[in-house]
């Protein structure tokens, strides 16, 4: 199917807002290594029952990198990274996913918390990378109707990739071509769907203007 924002919806099916905020969004955590110890961070989107999912290990300087399979059954969160000879099982439970990561036959307990790493790698600013990585909500108000619109972002200030949802049209990790910070400026554009946004960092918001098929709309977006 073929998403377009604020145009041709009359198929698109509604995702109840309950069903994306109980996993969905940015997870962190710290993976104590016999040898190393590592941040790592785990971008979910998509519903309970269709998840899919990107990793960080900011650390090392490895983002975007690709979660094969990841199923939520009950409260138990499962997930395999197969280059990488990763599996993870872990029990949500208030706020927290905890469990056993293994790589390699290495098993090393972690705990992931919803929110940004607070800590990352060696690249500059980490606290004005904790400002734009992470999960990013807000409402695109077309003239013929109302969508909700979720920006996954991670990576650092000057190397960020984004996956986008759209709740409303059931539509999730929608790729977004590029993203760039300059500044307080977040710019991003997904070529497929003919979208290009621009947008000010100011007070834990983005604040502008969401262009496709050269209808604007205004977009502010906020961490949840």
């Amino acid at each position: 199917m073929r998403y377009v924002f604020g145009f041709f919806l009359a198929l698109a099916t509604t995702v109840p807002a309950t069903a994306q905020t109980t996993i969905a969004g940015s997870w962190h955590g710290v993976l104590n290594f016999p040898q190393q110890t590592l941040h790592f961070v785990l971008h979910v989107s998509g519903t309970n029952d269709n998840l899919s999912a990107t990793a960080d290990s900011p650390d090392q300087g490895a983002n975007g990198m690709p979660v094969d399979s990841i199923t939520l059954s009950g409260q138990t969160l499962h997930f395999t990274m197969t280059k990488l000879d990763v599996n993870f099982t872990g029990t949500v439970s208030d706020g927290t996913i905890s469990g056993t990561f293994i790589q390699r036959g290495v098993s090393v307990p972690l705990t992931l918390s919803k929110g940004d790493a607070g800590s990352g790698g060696s690249s500059s600013g980490n606290n004005s990378m904790g400002g734009v990585t992470g999960t990013w909500s807000g409402v695109l108000n077309f003239p013929q109707q109302t969508l909700h619109f979720v920006l996954h972002v991670s990576g650092t200030n000057d190397n960020l990739s984004a996956t986008a949802d759209s709740p409303d049209q059931g539509a999730n990790g929608m790729p977004v071509d590029s993203i760039t910070l300059s500044g307080q400026t977040l710019h991003f554009t997904m070529t497929k769907l003919d979208v290009n946004f621009t947008g000010t960092i100011s007070g834990g918001t983005i604040s502008g203007t969401f262009i496709q098929h050269g209808v604007s709309v205004s977009l502010t977006l906020s961490k949840p």
